[in-house]
Order: C-alpha cells, then sequence, then structure tokens
C-alpha cells in the first residue's frame, strides 16, 4: 500500500486538483490519497475562506465520487497545527509515524515543481517520500535547473511502477492526464469562471454558503 499526500490551499478546490486525485488513483491503483489542506501558505496569499470551508468543500468533492471514498481521504493536520508549515516538516512527521520502511509519496503539479528549488530544505523531500508530478500547461521543468539536475536519476521508468511500492522514497514518478489550465486565484476573481471550473459538487457547497461571491 502506498499513502500520497496532495497538499494545497484548496482555495477552493477546481477541476484541476479532480483530475490530478484521478489521475494518482488510477495509475496507482494501490494507494490511498490524502488531501493535506494547509493552514497558511508559506508561498502564497493567505486562504480567503476559513480553514472549516476549505474542508467542507474538500469533503463535498470527495462525497460526489463514490469510488473515491474508500482511497480519498482528508488529513487536517497542518489546520490543527494554527500555523503556516513547510511541506518538508509534515514529511518529517508522516516518516516518524509511519517508520523508515513504509511507502510514502507527496504529489505536487508541475507548477509546483518549477518552484521546488525556493521550498525549504527541498533536496530532503526525497529522502522522505516518492514525489510524484502531474503536468501543468505552461510548467515544462527547464533541463539545465537544479530540480532537474537534482531528479535525473530518480525517475522511474513507466514499467517501473511497483518500486514506488517496495521502497520507501527517494523516487519521482510522472502521472499522466489532461493538462488543466486553472489557478485558484484566478477564479477567486472571476464569478464566471468559477461556475465553470470547480466540480459541481463544490459549486453547490460555495453557493450554499455564499463564498467567494454573492448569489
Amino acid at each position: 500500500m502506498l499513502n500520497i499526500w496532495y497538499g494545497g490551499t484548496f482555495d477552493p478546490p477546481h477541476l484541476a486538483h479532480e483530475a490530478i486525485i484521478d489521475a494518482a488513483l488510477a495509475q496507482c491503483p494501490v494507494a490511498t490519497v490524502w488531501l493535506l489542506p494547509c493552514f497558511l501558505p508559506v508561498h502564497k496569499a493567505n486562504p480567503q475562506v476559513s480553514s472549516e470551508h476549505r474542508v467542507g468543500m474538500l469533503q463535498a468533492m470527495v462525497d460526489a465520487h463514490p469510488d473515491w471514498r474508500d482511497r480519498v481521504r482528508i488529513d487536517d493536520r497542518e489546520l490543527q497545527s494554527g500555523e503556516g508549515v513547510y511541506t518538508v516538516q509534515t514529511l518529517r512527521a508522516l516518516r516518524a509515524e509511519y517508520g523508515p520502511d513504509t511507502p510514502l509519496a507527496f504529489l505536487l503539479g508541475g507548477d509546483s515543481l518549477c518552484t521546488l528549488a525556493q521550498w525549504q530544505a527541498w533536496q530532503e523531500l526525497t529522502a522522505l517520500c516518492h514525489l510524484l508530478i502531474y503536468p501543468r500547461p505552461g510548467y515544462d521543468l527547464p533541463e539545465s535547473s537544479p530540480v532537474a539536475a537534482f531528479l535525473a536519476d530518480k525517475w522511474l521508468a513507466e514499467d517501473n511502477i511497483n518500486t514506488l511500492y517496495t521502497t520507501s522514497a527517494g523516487k519521482a514518478w510522472l502521472l499522466s492526464g489532461r493538462r488543466y489550465d486553472i489557478a485558484s486565484r484566478n477564479l477567486r476573481a472571476q464569478a464566471l469562471a468559477m461556475q465553470t471550473s470547480v466540480p459541481q459538487s463544490v459549486l453547490n457547497y460555495l453557493h450554499q454558503h455564499s463564498l467567494y461571491f454573492k448569489q
């Protein structure tokens, strides 16, 4: 069993988030995906809505997918901390909790991969977990970048995916799927885009609670 954590602000959860989760479940069929909403993002603006509502939107999205319900869960440890937490801190805690031999993975979009060198202790991440990368349009990792050099010997070939289950950390895997050009920050500023770029379950939730825009 592979445990995969997918961190983010989820302000709001949108179709790209949904596609990333779907891809991880389909391409890692013996895995649990843990959604990891942050309390305060370290590299982004503060969330516009409360932690309670961000969890509520995530739960609405999960509940709308019967095939997710046994495989997708919400981990609120960063929300409970009440402060901004670096990803490496959470991964250290997870590694201590699960022990040295359990396979763990962290899921991130191609946009985040391109800025990975700005993350706290980023070169420690692969000592703690595998990295699963979902492509984003316009965010191809430059071959000359420090991140590309660091990951060069860690990428798994398509026929070696079982390595994710048999080793605890240290590898990188490129997921495949539709490339959505959606960013939560843009949706918050455009009510029309919000209507067409979030799952219907999330749209129902934000209308019910009058989030982001007035009805």
